[in-house]
């Protein structure tokens, strides 16, 4: 009887101690679990605040980066006399706009530029050159002419001595289109208007009337256009005050 009430006495105390046992390991994996969950939820708040620090980060270079944009815009548009983006000259004789100035200095970062800020590539200006309608085949025969001829006077203006002879006329334009129309059957894309980029973006050379434009609008900026208007009004003048002598002369008052 003694040794029943011992053993059982044991086996109490055996199970209390595994039940001790068993509520300390559940309590240490509970307490390891949270450890790990808030290990989890700290990793996760600071993935958060990096991605929130690089977000403000990029924002900031990308709002850095389009003021730098813009500015270089404005300057471009101021050094050329415009006022934004889709306004012409007001003193220019011709409708000229800023895109195809752009073009005309042969800068695809500036036409790229120009087009993000709302420049409109349908304008045309008086010439009738638009930037879409000359980029829509680079490979056109005449456009190549028109290019390879650009090409070569890029390298013949950039070895004459500066107050040179005029470097590019009409004359000069079609002279070359004839000598070049002579091989037309072995006629490549001399140059296909793409920039580094891989982007189609402009001519060197949208038509030969804007060649002569561009030149005097780079060069002169029209004063040769203004005297030769003037001595036009002159000669006009002249002729009417002469035809007035006349009438009075012949009228008998003089």
């Amino acid at each position: 009887e003694a040794d029943m009430a011992i053993r059982r006495e044991e086996e109490r105390r055996l199970e209390e101690e595994l039940l001790a046992a068993r509520r300390r390991a559940e309590e240490e994996a509970r307490l390891a679990e949270e450890r790990v969950e808030e290990q989890r939820r700290q990793a996760e708040k600071r993935r958060q605040l990096q991605e929130m620090e690089q977000k403000a980060r990029a924002s900031a270079a990308e709002a850095k980066r389009e003021r730098e944009l813009r500015e270089k815009a404005k300057a471009f548009l101021a050094a050329e006399g415009y006022r934004h983006v889709r306004a012409a000259h007001k003193w220019s004789p011709v409708a000229s706009y800023p895109l195809h100035r752009a073009v005309q200095c042969n800068d695809p970062e500036m036409v790229r530029l120009l087009l993000w800020m709302g420049a409109d590539a349908t304008k045309c200006n008086t010439f009738g050159y638009c930037k879409n309608r000359m980029s829509e085949d680079p490979c056109l025969p005449q456009l190549g002419f028109l290019d390879q001829f650009a090409l070569d006077l890029k390298s013949q203006r950039a070895r004459q001595p500066p107050g040179g002879p005029v470097p590019c006329t009409t004359a000069d334009v079609l002279s070359h289109l004839q000598e070049q129309m002579l091989q037309a059957d072995k006629a490549t894309c001399y140059y296909s208007s793409r920039d580094e980029r891989g982007e189609d973006v402009w001519l060197s050379i949208p038509s030969p009337g804007l060649v002569d434009h561009a030149w005097f609008q780079s060069h002169l900026e029209y004063p040769v256009l203004m005297a030769l208007g003037s001595l036009v009004l002159l000669t006009l003048l002249l002729g009417c005050l002469a035809v007035e002598g006349a009438e009075l002369y012949f009228s008998g008052i003089v």
